[in-house]
């Protein structure tokens, strides 16, 4: 079956260049993220982060992952134990859902 969909027929948006944009490659800064879609927490390089949101801007493409703290790598994983708690009750209600 084929789609008519106007997104269907679009062409891809071809990768743009992106101009001088400074990447904060500082090693001792680290960021938390968390994925809606995944539920799930992720932790890395602040300038990582910024490579990939770059990408994705080049790219048009939407990104999933939303910043919760910034620091160093001990401040990051004390902000991941404070919210994973809510984290893991979102995957319990999900899971619960499933059921029924």
């Amino acid at each position: 079956m084929t789609s008519t969909t106007a997104e269907s027929s679009r062409e891809p948006v071809p990768r743009l260049p992106v101009g001088p944009i400074h990447i904060l490659d500082v090693p001792e800064v680290w960021v938390l993220l968390w994925s809606q879609s995944q539920n799930a927490l992720h932790i890395e390089k602040v300038g990582d982060m910024q490579r990939t949101n770059i990408d994705a801007f080049a790219e048009n493409r939407r990104m999933d992952y939303v910043m919760l703290a910034m620091g160093n790598r001990d401040a990051v994983d004390a902000a991941a134990d404070t919210v994973r708690p809510v984290v893991h009750a979102r995957s319990e209600v999900a899971r619960q859902e499933d059921l029924h």
